[in-house]
């Protein structure tokens, strides 16, 4: 009898152990992954010296592969803006705001512009895309966020390698990525004619409450 009620004590234990953590899982799931780097030509990026051999400014570039680990907020957006009031160009001048405030915290921030329809060296409209980006860069006034453009596509239909890996569907104008440790804290997605007010609110909240830390403390 004894043994029986250690048996079905034991069992007990473990089913309400089991339960205990079925539901710590649900409630804290692993945040998901970035997918891998992304390569882009880059424009404008003021925060080093021209000189400087950290300055990628006339070069292809992975700023993912640069910021690694530190806190970053990629974002992406298809074709380049017309105008200075455009979605596209107030995420752009809120990046710049965000690596300001964030900077003792290596906040990494850039901008990609999906512009062109195949690969960058293959491509004859990316002069007249670089001098375009150029002059929005130039109007934002943004020297703390890497800018860039890089394809679309391959081949004016097929989407680019790193464009699908990044799931960066035909339909989502702007794509914000915020994440830490390679790990995707939130992400947004937004039409080019949309007010981008909600979205960059809640990015700001995100922001604060990761790097308003003293001790950053996210599963890696």
């Amino acid at each position: 009898m004894l043994r029986s009620r250690q048996l079905h004590g034991a069992l007990l234990i473990l089913a309400l152990t089991a339960i205990v953590v079925s539901a710590q899982d649900k409630a804290d799931p692993e945040p998901a992954s970035i997918p891998r780097g992304f390569r882009m030509f880059v424009v404008a990026d003021g925060r080093y010296p021209v000189k400087d051999e950290h300055n990628r400014v006339g070069k292809l570039h992975c700023p993912v592969t640069e910021h690694g680990l530190n806190t970053t907020i990629g974002v992406f957006v298809r074709g380049v803006p017309a105008k200075d009031t455009d979605a596209g160009v107030i995420v752009l001048k809120k990046l710049q705001e965000l690596a300001a405030k964030y900077r003792d915290k290596r906040l990494g921030a850039f901008i990609v512009f999906l512009a062109l329809n195949k690969d960058y060296n293959a491509d004859d409209t990316r002069d007249l895309r670089i001098t375009e980006i150029s002059n929005i860069a130039k109007a934002a006034a943004a020297p703390l966020v890497t800018i860039g453009l890089a394809e679309a596509t391959i081949d004016g239909t097929e989407p680019a390698p790193q464009v699908k890996a990044w799931n960066l569907g035909v339909d989502d104008d702007i794509t914000v990525v915020f994440y830490h440790r390679f790990k995707i804290i939130k992400r947004w997605s937004l039409k080019k004619d949309a007010a981008p007010d909600d979205l960059l609110k809640d990015l700001e909240k995100e922001a604060a409450g990761l790097l308003g830390r003293k001790k950053i403390d996210l599963k890696n």
